[in-house]
């Protein structure tokens, strides 16, 4: 059975028409103190995952910087939060000041570093070495410690994504299904690992747990905006030319 692709067009519907469902509810914990986790929770339960429109519309509507509602939502693992980062409209400068406001409050703390670079990435996508900088002053420690724990991590980017990242299914139905031997064929055909960045900067490769397309697997996807199914490794080569 050929390739089948599934793209997500929504870009005729406003983001209040794409999110009607959970505009009132929102609206009830306006000006709430500690509203942002129950409203994530309820954004979640609804959604599936918290895309970066998503969190962007949440943060609107609660009158509250993008940064601080995606670190919040990126600290927490019980949130699929949609990895590939777009850091909202914010200048640099702007982005880099939230950061600090929200890790102040780690500062002092013997544990807080893992927490902060979690919150971080969340925000940013990857570290650069401005932010490994701003760490290291507002957490008062060393630089070399904050750049240490960060490259140990694999988990953790000090590098910027490609402009499209490609995630490959490793959840049961699509590694059953020829998943592993899909990835070997992106690895050759790209020249990168898994959690790498070709020279070029266009492609990135990721594993992930599920796309959400366990009945036509395996299943990868690009962007979150992408996916294909019912892979197969020889199939890679059509799927890389068409980006």
């Amino acid at each position: 059975m050929e390739t089948t692709v599934r793209l997500m067009n929504v870009a005729q519907e406003t983001l209040q028409e794409r999110y009607a469902k959970i505009n009132d509810l929102i609206e009830s914990y306006r000006g709430k103190e500690g509203s942002i986790i129950p409203v994530l929770h309820i954004a979640h339960g609804i959604y599936g995952e918290l895309t970066t429109e998503l969190l962007q519309f949440i943060a609107d509507r609660l009158e509250l910087p993008y940064t601080k509602v995606r670190g919040i939502a990126a600290f927490y693992a019980g949130f699929a939060v949609t990895q590939t980062c777009r850091v909202s409209q914010d200048s640099r400068e702007d982005i880099y000041k939230n950061i600090r406001e929200i890790i102040l409050d780690y500062r002092g703390i013997e544990s807080g570093l893992i927490p902060v670079l979690h919150i971080v990435q969340g925000i940013y996508g990857h570290f650069t070495p401005e932010l490994l900088q701003i760490i290291a002053e507002t957490l008062e420690m060393p630089l070399s410690k904050v750049t240490g724990v960060a490259a140990f991590y694999p988990y953790y980017k000090l590098t910027a994504p490609g402009e499209y990242t490609i995630r490959v299914c490793m959840g049961s139905s699509c590694y059953q299904k020829g998943a592993p031997e899909v990835l070997r064929r992106l690895k050759e055909q790209l020249g990168i690992e898994v959690g790498e960045t070709t020279p070029d900067g266009k492609f990135s490769l990721e594993v992930v747990r599920c796309i959400g397309q366990c009945d036509r697997s395996p299943g990868i996807s690009v962007n979150n905006s992408t996916a294909f199914t019912r892979v197969k490794a020889d199939d890679v080569g059509k799927i890389l030319s068409s980006f």
